[in-house]
């Protein structure tokens, strides 16, 4: 992507470009250099910081506690002290160990291989410059950040250079073997040649009402938009998949639902006061207290109530009462699609559409059907296993099972042991991701150790591919947000110049 042309209409498509939330001076941008000093390793396991310890920090960190062998997490930075309280209760950090925010934290310098960053959407940038500075591996949930400039800030420096730094997006569904196993499929050729690929996003009624409606992710000045903070793992994937690059993109959807004159007759403005509560489908007092079909954990922190069930009840019922998360899902700030289409035209003639849906049961079982010359490819979302993905071939007219197992060969994959708990999340996918970067970095460290010389290039070149990529699909997503927006069809190709072009005078 740094080395993409300018084409002719690079200034006619700059004026797309959305703006950056925040503006940033050449000193910040000196934040984004590699490291100057060559890699050094601690003897043992990779030793890692926490930067962001709610429910995502805490999920890649548990790697530490399957595999205290591989992983050791050293240090960890939040600003509330229930989060602190687990992980210095957790992986026994003491007291100079743990901080409130994470300045204070570099500000020791690098005592740490890598760092695990999970922090809010907005606040990506500033703590994975400062830490790649410093010579750290980084680990930095998904999406890179709320903007197309600073994703690509994130890493130019990088890829002009040959840093044996790491950086990895938590893009999880990546590492799931059947999606691994997918992308090898269609190389295969038993498909025959790819024409489309349909794939669809099923958010979930009562996790589109938590996180979108009355969470974190709600509005676009608090975060960004929901293409891009629940769906950029789907074009990503998409992006993957697909033989060729993405050419051309366009969008519809909008917010239909959850807006005030969509608001129940009588309904009042807290669910616990509300004469329709019981008819609601929506409803808080359902979600969180009764039945509960929605963890409370994003405001009440089970952990801090040391196993106490009804203190614990206490705490989310007072929540639901007083707190944000009991608002009416028709009286919120919120601003974000409910649903959206993407629609895909790449290089080699082939399509792709991607929808994303908030009123479904199923909550994010993702399934596609890829239809190929040859025959039809399903997947149903399961991680692995025998019937994950089924496959009708034209030619025998029969339906077979593609069976998939864990990860393809060579790839030294296993399951997450029994009670690992978060790592479970997305089909074990967090298990896997955090299984292939700590992997990665411990094959690097043995080659370093037995005096190879191939350790940092190899870094290296698996960094520069993995900017490409995940850049790629983040400035897909961007455009297809532009598309939405302006009504227009977008060409990734203009959309990527008038990116890098920007870029090139803020640097």
């Amino acid at each position: 992507l740094f080395k993409h042309k300018k084409s002719s209409t690079t200034t006619k498509a700059k004026d797309k470009v959305q703006e950056p939330t925040t503006s940033h001076s050449k000193t910040d941008l000196a934040l984004s250099e590699p490291a100057t000093t060559r890699q050094t390793w601690k003897s043992g396991p990779i030793t890692a910081i926490v930067i962001g310890c709610g429910q995502r920090g805490r999920c890649y960190s548990e790697y530490a506690l399957i595999r205290p062998n591989e992983l050791q997490i050293v240090a960890a930075a939040d600003p509330r002290a229930t989060a602190r309280s687990y992980m210095s209760r957790t992986f026994g950090l003491a007291n100079d160990a743990v901080f409130e925010h994470w300045q204070p934290l570099i500000e020791k310098g690098r005592i740490a291989d890598a760092a695990i960053i999970c922090t809010q959407d907005q606040q990506h940038l500033e703590p994975c410059q400062a830490c790649k500075r410093l010579g750290c591996h980084v680990l930095l949930e998904k999406p890179m950040a709320c903007n197309p400039l600073d994703c690509a800030r994130l890493v130019h420096r990088e890829w002009l250079s040959e840093a044996d730094q790491l950086m990895v997006i938590c893009h999880v569904l990546r590492y799931l073997p059947a999606v691994r196993k997918i992308h090898q499929f269609i190389r295969s050729g038993q498909l025959g040649r790819l024409c489309h690929v349909q794939h669809t996003e099923p958010v979930g009624y009562a996790h589109f009402a938590h996180s979108y409606v009355r969470g974190n992710w709600r509005n676009e000045a608090g975060s960004a938009f929901s293409l891009l903070t629940k769906c950029c793992h789907d074009v990503d994937l998409i992006c993957y998949w697909m033989p060729s690059r993405c050419s051309r993109v366009s969008s519809f959807g909008s917010l239909v639902h959850f807006r005030p004159e969509e608001k129940p007759e009588g309904a009042a403005e807290r669910c616990v006061d509300c004469s329709v509560e019981k008819d609601c489908p929506y409803s808080a007092v359902k979600a969180y207290i009764f039945p509960g079909v929605w963890s409370p954990a994003a405001f009440v922190d089970r952990e801090a109530c040391n196993g106490d069930h009804a203190k614990y009840q206490q705490l989310v019922e007072e929540a639901v009462k007083t707190g944000p998360y009991g608002r009416c899902v028709y009286n919120c700030d919120n601003d974000v699609c409910d649903h959206q289409v993407v629609n895909m035209e790449f290089d080699d003639g082939a399509t792709a559409s991607l929808t994303m849906m908030a009123f479904t049961e199923a909550v994010c079982v993702r399934s596609s059907v890829f239809y190929g010359t040859r025959g039809e490819l399903r997947w149903n979302g399961a991680s692995y296993g025998d019937t994950a993905l089924t496959m009708y071939e034209f030619a025998s007219m029969d339906h077979m099972h593609v069976p998939v197992g864990l990860g393809p060969e060579g790839d030294n994959q296993e399951a997450p042991p029994a009670g690992s708990g978060r790592m479970r999340g997305h089909g074990s996918a967090d298990f896997f991701l955090a299984q292939a970067f700590v992997r990665a970095l411990l094959k690097a460290k043995d080659s370093a150790e037995v005096g190879g010389d191939t350790a940092g290039s190899s870094l290296a070149e698996l960094q520069r591919e993995l900017n490409d990529s995940t850049l790629y699909g983040h400035l897909v997503a961007f455009a297809a947000e532009e598309s939405r927006k302006r009504g227009t069809v977008v060409s990734i190709g203009e959309y990527i110049d008038s990116v890098m072009s920007r870029l090139d005078e803020d640097c």
